[in-house]
């Protein structure tokens, strides 16, 4: 029986128990936030191409895998197939992230899984999906390729260039959100009645679903432009020069917001062009020409920071456009405990994002450093019952493996 001894009881997911064979982000996404919940989450790295990753120069490994443990496993094969089968009549969750249908081309279907563990929550992520055409299910994917074929990737960039992705991953994180919220629901429902689910997570409707102009178009034919650093629609959101040559991204779009921006620089509130309770100054217009010229001229006169501080006393969205070098020294964020300090197996100082969101009564915790492939196979196993002979079987018949730290490649 799995009991992690290093695990400290913490989180709303203490005692949880989570296994994900996957790689790079969008499968491994939602087991960490499960592990940031204080979930025992085991990673189930493939033993023949560990998370090509760890070589890729990132510190997304370090980022991405806290908080759990590891063994190096090759699945598809007869004793791999065994270690995981027993693995998941203890689990209660488990995530695999590979193209459609490879699992059940392994022979471990949904069925196969639940005849061990019926109660067990399973989450499928893949680019295409596990049903449809087969020609597309059998696509590799990831991020970039999401938003391309969504329709994502075409509304993004500048209007008289190509489209562009949007990064960081922002795919692959969404694909991860919707991943854990959909475990997390069907595993509140097997708590209720015993009978885990399967889930279906195809990275493309990921991105499709949180496509709003979507609906526009398929209800209306409307399209969106590529618009750049400003609205193609409506004034006041988009990126404004100020005097010091210093931008910042204004989103003033409401009937409250405009009531106070308005006679801010300089225009007539209530008037004939700016009625009171207009909620938006539409492009193209006369009004959206005279309130976007007294807009330019309003950060002509002031610099960035002076701007900022004007707007915001009336309460009125503004930002500055930080880089990371800004959030690292942001007051605010550091209140917040936004960025943490850790010591990864490698001896290397890492300075990171502290885990989210924050919580009164339970909070979330950082508790342990991404662990090294294959580290955590001897315990592991051990609670599942094998003994050191069976172990040392498996890793001569190289079931399972280790590899020490990888350095970083900078």
């Amino acid at each position: 029986m799995l009991q992690n001894p290093h695990l400290p009881a913490f989180g709303p997911l203490s005692g949880a128990k989570v296994a994900h064979a996957t790689s790079s982000l969008a499968g491994p996404f939602p087991a960490q936030l499960m592990a940031d919940m204080g979930a025992d989450v085991i990673w189930l790295e493939n033993v023949k191409g560990p998370d090509y990753l760890r070589w890729a120069g990132s510190r997304v490994i370090d980022q991405e895998r806290r908080n759990q443990r590891e063994i190096a496993l090759d699945i598809p094969s007869e004793k791999g197939r065994e270690v995981l089968f027993r693995l998941v009549k203890d689990i209660d969750v488990l995530i695999e992230s590979s193209k459609g249908g490879q699992w059940a081309g392994w022979g471990i279907t949904d069925e196969v899984l639940w005849e061990h563990n019926p109660a067990l929550v399973i989450v499928h992520v893949s680019g295409f999906g596990q049903t449809g055409l087969p020609s597309q299910v059998r696509r590799g994917s990831y991020d970039p390729i999401a938003q391309a074929y969504s329709g994502t990737m075409i509304l993004n960039g500048f209007p008289d260039r190509k489209p562009t992705a949007l990064i960081p991953y922002v795919s692959d994180y969404m694909t991860g959100l919707f991943a854990a919220y959909a475990a997390l629901a069907s595993l509140n429902k097997a708590k209720e009645t015993g009978k885990g689910d399967s889930v279906d997570i195809a990275q493309y409707e990921v991105m499709l679903r949180c496509a709003c102009h979507a609906t526009d178009y398929m209800t209306d034919g409307k399209v969106y432009p590529r618009e750049g650093m400003h609205s193609a629609n409506v004034g006041s959101v988009g990126t404004y020069e100020c005097a010091d040559g210093k931008d910042l991204y204004l989103c003033a779009g409401s009937q409250s917001c405009l009531k106070r921006l308005i006679p801010l620089i300089g225009l007539e509130y209530g008037s004939e062009m700016f009625p009171e309770g207009m909620p938006l100054v539409f492009l193209g217009t006369e009004a959206g020409d005279v309130y976007e010229a007294a807009l330019s001229k309003f950060f002509s006169e002031h610099t960035a920071e002076e701007a900022e501080r004007i707007l915001l006393e009336k309460d009125i969205p503004v930002s500055r456009i930080n880089d990371y070098e800004d959030c690292k020294n942001d007051e605010h964020m550091n209140l917040r405990g936004d960025f943490e300090t850790w010591t990864n197996f490698a001896g290397e100082e890492i300075r990171g994002l502290a885990p989210q969101p924050k919580l009164k009564n339970f909070p979330v915790k950082s508790w342990r450093p991404a662990p090294d492939v294959g580290m955590d196979n001897d315990e592991v196993l051990s609670e599942l019952g094998y003994s050191e002979q069976e172990i040392a079987a498996l890793y001569e018949q190289r079931v399972i493996g280790k590899l020490d730290s990888i350095p970083h490649r900078k």
